[in-house]
């Protein structure tokens, strides 16, 4: 689901790139985030999990 790009993809936009609805990137995310992938964020302090650069 998540690909490296140079700026990052916010949830939001997860849903319209790759059809997958945000309840499911969130815990898609939170999942492998769990399982100890290592991914960066920018902006997870400041916003909303859905506006949250990965």
């Amino acid at each position: 689901m998540l690909v490296a790009t140079r700026f990052g993809v916010s949830v939001l936009e997860v849903e319209t790139i790759i059809n997958v609805k945000r309840d499911t990137a969130l815990t898609i995310i939170a999942e492998i985030k769990t399982e100890g992938e290592d991914i960066q964020t920018f902006g997870e302090e400041q916003n909303l999990a859905e506006l949250v650069l990965y």
